[in-house]
């Protein structure tokens, strides 16, 4: 089997470039406490989706080592400590449905803030973006409700010893979940970190 890998520079409206790793492949596998999860083949046509507007574009370079999926590690800050628990493309109800021509990936985190930092403040899940193989990024959008995911993850400010466990949704086109192969945190107050997928 050919190894390779992927380096791009992803970027959020008005960010500054993070340097994300990316893995050839993902895996989804199970099923989810409270998500329903979807395997099988993907609904695309060859290739994969059409990138849209909304997506961040680079030039990956190829011909580097694969590596591992980083699920379930965890990345130390100066405040807080962040672990990326699970991901998958998340089936929702109709009326929880992404926009048209659209699917959910659902990140699945916890971050915990150390007992002598400060609160941390909000947490927007636009700090949360994946990336997928062929260079483009998508930023997490709150949703308009509270009862889907289940666990949400909040982006209310979290007190000193205390955790923020939840759900994260991102909108990406039809069919590109198979090509995400990296996770981006991007809080505004701390380092970026992130994890191949």
């Amino acid at each position: 089997m050919s190894e390779s890998r992927h380096r791009w520079h992803g970027r959020e409206r008005g960010s500054a470039a993070v340097r994300v790793s990316a893995l050839a492949s993902v895996v989804i596998t199970g099923v989810v406490v409270g998500l329903p999860v979807a395997l099988g083949p993907s609904t695309s046509g060859p290739g994969g989706a059409e990138p849209d507007a909304s997506a961040t574009s680079t030039a990956p370079t190829p011909d580097s080592p694969v590596v591992a999926s980083e699920v379930g590690q965890t990345r130390g800050g100066a405040n807080s400590d962040t672990t990326l628990l699970q991901v998958r493309k998340v089936l929702a109800p109709a009326d929880r449905s992404a926009p048209e021509g659209r699917e959910w990936f659902g990140i699945r985190a916890r971050t915990c803030m150390h007992p002598d930092a400060r609160a941390s403040g909000r947490v927007p899940w636009s700090a949360w973006v994946v990336a997928t193989e062929s260079g483009l990024s998508y930023a997490g959008e709150r949703v308009p409700w509270d009862d889907f995911p289940p666990q949400q993850y909040s982006t209310s400010e979290v007190a000193p010893g205390e955790c923020n466990v939840g759900w994260v949704l991102v909108s990406v086109p039809r069919g590109s979940f198979r090509e995400v192969v990296a996770v981006a945190f991007r809080p505004f107050t701390a380092g970026a970190v992130q994890w191949a997928v």
